[in-house]
């Protein structure tokens, strides 16, 4: 039997109408079942998966989330025993703490000598130029008794003078020989001062070396200390960013190695449909419950293009949150509850 074709889009047409009919009629029964305050919308929530692991292995102290909880970047999540850890810092920092101190005492020891050095030289110069100039007269004074004794030593057998006046300079001659071997004595003395005071050249050398050296072994007690206080920071485990809490795979107490996953946790990028979006209001607060996991909070915001289809599913971070801003309303993560 041939049904004409003016019958066949009459049932067409009573099909579409019974189907959009029980479409609209279920929709109204489930929205009217849910409590007050809660919706049924249409959407689609993604995350980058985040696991967090120790980078060093001891045992659990601390434990300061839950599945479900929300996290925000740099949150403390996790902290490891570190009395240990604590001990070989306060070592450290009490043996950069006394290099320290020695290396200061050198740097006073040594502007001290920078000081009294050019001090020592000049005045060891000073004393060396006396002698010298002190020399000079007493050889003056020995040439001046020495030409008298000879005159009147010649003179003597002609006895044109006295035995005595000859005595007495021959007396002069002599003490003036005798002061001309203390002063140059006196010369030398103070010549070997003055070598002694400029030594001190070598000594600020010296001293310049020993500063470089304790200087050279601060600096490796700080890179001690820093390498042993960045231990200590990376034994708390922070939130590597914005996100919440899906798995918990350690307990407080257990004793941890080195990359063990400790936490697990999601970045969510979310978006849903613009006529979805009519039904609340943007900058509001929200809470959206999955069957995958606990309720998280939400503040809902709208962009500035307008689409009434949900993006494609991206392939890429970058892709992905360009089509959450290009959407018509999308979801961020909210720490208040």
């Amino acid at each position: 039997m041939k049904i004409p074709k003016r019958g066949v889009l009459i049932i067409i047409g009573v099909m579409a109408l019974v189907g959009g009919g029980y479409l609209v009629l279920g929709a109204g029964l489930w929205n009217r079942g849910l409590p007050e305050g809660l919706i049924q919308v249409n959407g689609r929530i993604e995350g980058d998966h985040l696991t967090v692991a120790s980078k060093f292995p001891g045992r659990i102290h601390e434990l300061l989330v839950r599945e479900g909880d929300s996290v925000t970047a740099g949150q403390v999540m996790v902290r490891i025993d570190d009395i240990q850890t604590r001990a070989r810092v306060d070592q450290a920092r009490h043996g950069w703490a006394a290099t320290e101190a020695q290396v200061q005492s050198a740097h006073t020891a040594l502007a001290v000598l920078n000081l009294e050095v050019p001090l020592a030289i000049e005045s060891a110069q000073s004393r060396v130029d006396e002698a010298k100039a002190q020399l000079e007269k007493a050889k003056a004074v020995e040439y001046e008794a020495r030409v008298d004794e000879q005159r009147l030593r010649s003179l003597l057998p002609e006895e044109a003078v006295a035995q005595q006046q000859y005595d007495q300079a021959q007396a002069r001659w002599n003490v003036a020989k005798s002061d001309v071997q203390v002063v140059r004595s006196t010369l030398a003395k103070t010549t070997k001062e003055l070598e002694q005071a400029e030594l001190g050249w070598k000594r600020i050398r010296s001293k310049e070396d020993e500063v470089a050296a304790l200087e050279s072994q601060r600096d490796q007690l700080e890179a001690v200390l820093q390498e042993a206080e960045s231990v200590l920071a990376d034994l708390t485990i922070r939130a590597p960013a914005n996100g919440t809490v899906t798995t918990r795979m350690v307990d407080i107490g257990e004793v941890v190695n080195a990359g063990t996953p400790l936490l697990k946790s999601w970045i969510w990028i979310d978006s849903i449909s613009k006529s979805s979006c009519r039904r609340f209001k943007s900058a509001r607060s929200a809470w959206i419950c999955l069957h995958v996991s606990t309720p998280m909070p939400f503040r809902t915001s709208r962009s500035k293009r307008r689409s009434d289809t949900l993006p494609r599913k991206p392939s890429s971070r970058q892709k992905r949150s360009k089509l959450q801003t290009s959407g018509s309303s999308s979801f961020t993560p909210s720490s208040s509850t």
